[in-house]
């Protein structure tokens, strides 16, 4: 709960790479990605369209589903809600985060399991989730550079070391690259939604540590962003939704449990966390 009458209880945010389920593992917060044009981008300012999602953050689950009720649309838009039946365990994206997060995250896996008859450990990527990496990041950069290109150009924006690094990069790609990029994440789309069928549930990481320390060297962040794009990137390349729970501590510190539905099963997703981890 809040501390204060000042604090907000939920708030609402966008995300493409991972900007609302990184922030609620590394906080404490309930967080969902919603499935793919879920909620209205309606006066949002594009950053990669095939990937932007409206999501919301909450203190507590009750809340985060109540939050749901409003901004998701009725469940015969997206299609009936699954009963999920299968668990999924996403060994490969554990395998990323490393045994303390997989340690500190057990107990709240082991709740999980012992709701579902059939629980099977899966590898989201038989390629490697590494490499599915790259494929998110040239279509989101293409994405980007065709939204915003035009105007860097024009004004010559002063931007972050990051952000400049990633926007000059997007500005050279090779058409080529992208289209390869793209027919390869129609592949690891079908890959998901044959994973997932209608009644899987994948649970993995929200992210593959706590929080890096302030005052990180630049080499260390771009390191851990790099892994935890490797974590996040499968459900915004299948355009599916994604929950975060704030499931442990590690070092003293908030870490998140997130599970993966079925395309159209935010609804179901924020009952389950109401259920299973209020």
């Amino acid at each position: 709960m809040p501390s204060d009458e000042a604090a907000a209880s939920f708030a609402i945010g966008t995300d493409t790479g991972g900007s609302i389920r990184l922030p609620a593992s590394y906080c404490g917060l309930y967080g969902i990605r919603p499935s793919h044009g879920a909620v209205p981008l309606d006066g949002s300012v594009p950053l990669a369209p095939s990937f932007d999602t409206v999501g919301w953050f909450a203190w507590e689950a009750s809340l985060l589903r109540r939050v749901g009720a409003v901004l998701l649309p009725p469940s015969s838009t997206l299609g009936p809600d699954p009963a999920f039946r299968r668990l999924l365990v996403a060994e490969d994206a554990f395998a990323i985060a490393g045994e303390a997060v997989r340690s500190a995250l057990a107990p709240a896996v082991e709740r999980l399991r012992g709701r579902f008859g059939a629980v099977d450990a899966v590898t989201l990527a038989p390629e490697g989730l590494e490499q599915w990496r790259p494929v998110f990041q040239t279509v989101q950069a293409a994405e980007a550079w065709a939204a915003h290109g035009a105007w860097i150009t024009a004004t010559k924006p002063t931007f972050g070391p990051g952000v400049r690094d990633r926007f000059a990069a997007a500005a050279t790609l090779d058409p080529a690259l992208t289209r390869a990029a793209a027919q390869t994440r129609e592949g690891i789309r079908r890959r998901m939604d044959d994973l997932l069928g209608t009644d899987g549930l994948i649970v993995l990481p929200s992210a593959p540590g706590i929080a890096p320390l302030r005052g990180s060297s630049g080499a260390a962040v771009d390191a851990e962003r790099g892994r935890a794009l490797a974590i996040l990137c499968p459900a915004g390349l299948a355009g599916l939704p994604q929950l975060s729970i704030p499931a442990a501590r590690l070092q003293g510190c908030p870490l998140g449990l997130s599970l993966i539905g079925p395309r159209g099963s935010d609804s179901a997703l924020l009952a389950i966390a109401e259920d299973l981890f209020a």
